[in-house]
């Protein structure tokens, strides 16, 4: 296959890249990182397109392989700024103008703009960083996401691409090679079949990332209950089970924070459902100020939550309760010209691994929680169920 054919091939897959890109964009709008892959697209197209007319005889040679050549580079930061956006939520788009205009400006050097091995030179590293960049970024971040295996198809594209880039860079500068501008030498007819797979497959990965991310938080919506955000009494056993597992394998300590809005009734009753409503998520705001990113939180009735905190002592889950209870206490709900004020009753249950029994454990919470109720309210009350338990 000539290199016209390809040419004309590659820019037509670049040209699907787009449309689906604008298509995916369209139906999600909230995945921000498509614009920048969307750019990635259009400039990919815009080069190769620039490369066809190239193929042409009476095509200028200094302008042209300028802007093919600015449009490539421009379209590998995008892939670069779509990534550093999906994985970091850091926005470095404005890499992707500055790259063209560097390239632009590199080829104002003459040796640049008349050599086809000196532009090898220059920007094969210049693609190699940019695409080992991408790669880093999502190595990175892999074990600390949810979505982190709809990265997988996008990390073997880019590390397929990175390798051809590093085992033809030194080949290309063969002294036997004559590389010509649009030459039709195996080295430079099997870059642009590269090229072709690599979008190809880059379409994919972007694809995929979308819709696994969509589907995942479809997935979630079914566990998350809806007014507080916090997870719902249907995920309850199944992650439970997994800490519980987790934390007895292990010999950690297990605690349950179980609160419960007193006199809830009241309120719903003399300011509406509306101020219950927004009772409940004022307590799960302020409750997510004074626990740990990683504790697991749980609306299990209507004004009963629960806070799993692996890892942590009785003592410590009884300071986490406490600075719960007074940040709750010493904050009134703003509500229609009204300052409502607010307390919560908190139980708390710690165990070690002699427990057999995680509802045992989320038992003797919800009894400490009812203790506290009985006493007064505005409290929290231990278990102390590992002592007794070694007792």
């Amino acid at each position: 296959m000539d290199i016209f054919t390809l040419i004309i091939c590659t820019a037509l897959i670049s040209l699907s890249t787009v449309v689906t890109l604008a298509v995916l964009l369209q139906t999600s709008p909230e995945e921000r990182y498509l614009i920048d892959w969307l750019i990635a697209g259009v400039c990919f197209f815009l080069s190769n397109a620039t490369g066809l007319i190239l193929t042409f005889p009476a095509a200028p040679d200094a302008f042209l392989p300028m802007l093919a050549n600015s449009f490539y580079m421009a379209a590998h930061t995008a892939v670069l700024s779509g990534i550093s956006l999906l994985v970091l939520n850091k926005n470095i788009r404005t890499l992707i103008p500055v790259a063209f205009l560097i390239t632009i400006g590199l080829h104002g050097f003459e040796p640049i703009m008349s050599s086809v091995e000196n532009r090898i030179i220059t920007f094969y590293p210049m693609m190699i960083a940019l695409t080992a960049a991408g790669l880093l970024i999502l190595f990175s971040k892999r074990d600390n996401r949810e979505d982190a295996k709809a990265f997988h198809v996008l990390i073997f594209t880019l590390v397929l691409f990175l390798l051809q880039l590093i085992l033809r860079f030194p080949l290309l500068l063969n002294d036997e090679l004559d590389l010509t501008l649009v030459g039709n030498d195996y080295m430079q007819t099997s870059g642009t079949l590269s090229l072709m797979l690599y979008i190809f497959l880059l379409t994919i990965s972007f694809s995929t990332i979308v819709i696994w991310r969509k589907e995942s938080r479809l997935r979630n919506f079914a566990f998350i209950d809806e007014l507080s955000g916090w997870l719902n009494r249907k995920s309850l056993e199944k992650k439970i089970a997994v800490e519980f597992s987790r934390s007895k394998r292990e010999g950690g300590v297990l605690s349950f924070i179980m609160i419960d809005i007193d006199y809830f009734k009241t309120i719903n009753d003399q300011h509406g459902h509306a101020a219950g409503d927004a009772a409940i998520q004022h307590v799960c705001r302020l409750a997510e100020q004074s626990k740990r990113d990683y504790d697991l939180n749980f609306r299990v009735g209507g004004e009963e939550f629960l806070i799993v905190a692996p890892d942590t002592s009785e003592d410590e889950a009884r300071s986490i309760a406490e600075r719960i209870r007074e940040k709750v206490a010493n904050t009134p709900l703003a509500f229609a010209g009204n300052n409502i004020r607010l307390t919560v009753s908190i139980g708390v249950a710690s165990s070690i691994t002699n427990i057999e029994d995680w509802r045992k454990l989320y038992e003797h919470a919800d009894n400490a929680l009812y203790s506290s109720k009985d006493n007064g309210r505005n409290k929290v009350t231990c278990s102390h169920l590992a002592q007794s338990l070694q007792a």
